[in-house]
């Protein structure tokens, strides 16, 4: 059963994991690695509870790839060849995706 919310996840995870096995920890810190940037190097006051319902759903993320089999291991995690797999077609749709055209970009 997937989560209530899936914000892409699941493809995240896989994708965190691609150059080998990480701890939870590791794989919430890929998700941060995108704040930082946009120049966020900490979790303020401010995004902490935020920070803390995205670490939830991350762990709920990998308890669901693990039973799908995309995801195996206990302290660390590694993909799978099938979630290795999912990870592909995933990314070969992206690169059939069009460019928007600039007249839709919003100059």
């Amino acid at each position: 059963m997937w989560a209530k919310k899936e914000y892409g996840q699941s493809w995240e995870i896989a994708a965190a994991l691609w150059d080998g096995p990480r701890t939870l920890p590791e794989i919430v810190d890929h998700f941060h690695s995108y704040l930082r940037l946009l120049g966020f190097f900490g979790v303020t006051g401010r995004m902490e509870r935020r920070h803390r319902r995205m670490e939830k759903r991350i762990e709920e993320a990998v308890e669901q790839l693990i039973e799908r089999g995309w995801v195996v291991g206990e302290e660390r995690l590694s993909v799978t060849d099938a979630g290795r797999d999912h990870l592909r077609r995933r990314m070969r749709g992206a690169h059939r995706l069009k460019p928007v055209p600039k007249t839709q970009r919003g100059s």
